[in-house]
């Protein structure tokens, strides 16, 4: 089974164009989650909002942060946003052969908006 797991991180702007991010990878890949994990004890910009202000899903993979790093570290093979081409959506669409994919960046890009 595959397994996609959208890092939530940092205030308000960045969570819109992460959940974004988020719809455009479910609708192709359809065991895609967003791991909130580290919001939990996130408490700058107010912390998570996206369920306070748009009644988005408060909790969709949610795991104690020091056995999150220990199954992050050992199990996902990370796709950093930073890492990529800017021009391709190649990294996110691809079929990899490791089960377990880990996406971090805030993917402020307009090429992610479109579903």
């Amino acid at each position: 089974m595959h397994m996609r797991l959208i890092k939530m991180t940092d205030g308000l702007g960045n969570q819109m164009f992460i959940y974004a991010f988020y719809l455009r990878m479910k609708k192709h890949h359809t065991n895609t989650r967003i791991d909130l994990s580290d919001m939990v004890h996130y408490h700058a910009h107010h912390g998570y909002e996206l369920n306070r202000i748009f009644k988005l899903p408060h909790t969709e993979f949610c795991i104690n942060q020091p056995l999150k790093k220990i199954i992050e570290f050992l199990f996902f093979k990370k796709i950093y946003e930073r890492k990529q081409d800017p021009s391709s959506l190649t990294p996110y669409d691809k079929q990899y052969l490791w089960p377990l994919l880990y996406f971090k960046g805030f993917y402020q890009s307009e090429r992610f908006l479109l579903i």
